[in-house]
């Protein structure tokens, strides 16, 4: 399509990474992706690939759920992040701080800030200390960055104990 002088959107990319999805290429799936979040496209995350690779019989992995919370961040969709999460835990696999911290942004950007109080209570909840430090710590960045100094504080005084 580009080198025709056509550029590729929303629909373009979802059937082509549902394609990718039935001729099991989940590299180049993964790829596209990350490619339409550097577009500033949305990706339909859900169907066009975790739920294609079920459908193929594949069963996804941490690092594709990864990537999947990751692309849906970069994207700006936070509840498709949080989705990805939630549905990474159903299947019985262990977020990560990177998930987190991608799902943590996600919310920061929409300001959506009761859902990331949300998410870092659930994240709490993991015996990992280290993985809740970091995603803590991450939490308090990400809230200045996007301007929320209140819940920062708040935050670092629930990291304290205080």
């Amino acid at each position: 399509m580009r080198d025709g002088g056509l550029t590729p959107d929303e629909l373009n990319y979802n059937s082509a990474i549902s394609a990718c999805g039935k001729a099991a290429q989940w590299a180049h799936a993964i790829r596209l992706l990350r490619e339409m979040a550097v577009q500033g496209l949305c990706p339909d995350v859900r169907v066009a690939l975790l739920a294609e690779m079920r459908d193929v019989g594949l069963v996804p992995n941490e690092v594709c759920y990864h990537s999947a919370v990751t692309a849906c961040s970069e994207a700006g969709r936070w509840n498709e992040a949080l989705f990805v999460l939630s549905e990474m835990v159903k299947q019985g696999l262990k977020p990560d701080a990177i998930s987190y911290n991608a799902a943590v942004e996600a919310c920061a950007k929409s300001a959506k800030w009761d859902a990331l109080i949300i998410l870092l209570q659930e994240t709490s909840r993991d015996p990992d200390v280290t993985l809740v430090e970091a995603v803590y710590n991450n939490a308090i960045m990400t809230c200045s960055k996007y301007g929320n100094w209140e819940l920062a504080a708040t935050v670092l005084q629930e990291m304290d104990g205080s």
